[in-house]
């Protein structure tokens, strides 16, 4: 797994909203098995919200305000 697949996920959930899996895997151009191995890291570091039922994801708070400090510092 490469930083630049984290990065491209990153840069879709930095606006704080649900995102479906599908949307994400879409817009990130990556496979299920990519876009599965970036979740099951940002899930590791407690960084996601996971709604599976609906099979959507978004930045938990504290890592959302985390990178909105660190990208205007």
């Amino acid at each position: 797994m490469t930083t630049s697949k984290i990065a491209k996920v990153l840069e879709i959930l930095i606006d704080g909203q649900w995102h479906t899996t599908e949307g994400i895997q879409r817009e990130a151009t990556m496979d299920k098995k990519q876009l599965k191995h970036v979740i099951a890291f940002l899930e590791e570091y407690d960084f996601l919200l996971v709604d599976e039922e609906r099979k959507r994801i978004k930045l938990k708070d504290t890592f959302l305000k985390f990178l909105t400090l660190t990208s205007t510092a």
